[in-house]
């Protein structure tokens, strides 16, 4: 046995798999135990496109149409907390917004004193941050406890170095409708102009924080030497023994999980029927 050397046939496959995403040090002579040894830039880009149609058609001196479509989306990715591994999961926030619009007017004239005004328009919204896709078992994947089977990338922390962890933020996720329906119509009758019609609204929120979630951490004391003068119902360790790094190694970790509600879905309604009369005096 070599004192302070873990046994290479020991170590976890946790920390095999974390440490291959770990950036190499960019100040090797500088021990991670003492200060940071790692300087760099963090991945941080942002991509939006947008893409509109617009139809315009007359049916007939009475009737006039037009309908619009748009596509647009938003891509980021960007760091959270920690710096962002090489697979840029833990420390990066990936975020996508993609929206689609689609609206539509007609215009009729019954005569030359009653006009028609029908508008049209639906929105979809959604938009989704967190760390990974939203579907991998990450957990899982490393093998560890994941109880409620979350789809958010575990958090991982107690390494006993300063700024070095892995990091999550929780999957947001809220795909939203939008639907507006309006009818403003005008009649002319001698020195008076009616207008009147209705404005409806439709709005469906479904938000999402993928409230099931672990997090683990490896302050775990296991390497530390246990302190004979202490007493087995208040267990102490030798001062300076041990480190959570080492406890990383050989992968033995504290977990929490947790689990609430999921989606909560907020509807709304809105119905705004209006009158008014132009009274040209003179």
């Amino acid at each position: 046995n070599v004192p302070n050397m873990i046994d290479p046939k020991r170590i976890s496959p946790v920390s095999k798999a974390l440490f291959a995403v770990t950036p190499l040090p960019t100040m090797p002579d500088v021990n991670p135990l003492v200060d940071v040894n790692w300087s760099g830039l963090s991945p941080a880009w942002q991509k939006h496109w947008t893409w509109s149609t617009r139809f315009d058609h007359r049916f007939s001196d009475n009737d006039t149409f037009f309908t619009r479509y748009t596509h647009s989306r938003q891509r980021a990715v960007y760091q959270y907390a920690g710096q962002i591994m090489l697979d840029q999961l833990a420390g990066a926030v990936r975020r996508t917004a993609p929206n689609k619009a689609i609206s539509g007017t007609w215009v009729h004239t019954f005569s030359p004193s009653l006009i028609s005004e029908t508008m049209v328009s639906v929105t979809r919204d959604n938009q989704m941050r967190g760390n990974g896709d939203g579907k991998t078992n990450y957990a899982a994947n490393f093998g560890l406890p994941n109880p409620f089977n979350s789809v958010c990338y575990p958090q991982m922390t107690g390494t006993g170095i300063s700024g070095y962890g892995y990091y999550r933020d929780t999957i947001f996720d809220s795909p939203s409708w939008y639907v507006q329906i309006q009818e403003n119509a005008t009649k002319i009758v001698g020195r008076h102009e009616f207008q009147f019609g209705l404005h409806y609204r439709y709005d469906s929120l479904d938000m999402n924080n993928f409230p099931a979630s672990t997090d683990y951490s490896w302050s775990t004391l296991a390497t530390s030497l246990y302190d004979s003068n202490s007493s087995p119902q208040s267990p102490l360790t030798v001062p300076f023994s041990g480190h959570d790094m080492g406890n990383m190694y050989l992968g033995v970790m504290n977990y929490n999980t947790a689990f609430g509600r999921n989606y909560m879905y907020v509807r709304g309604k809105e119905y705004a029927p209006y009158f008014q009369d132009n009274w040209k005096v003179t």
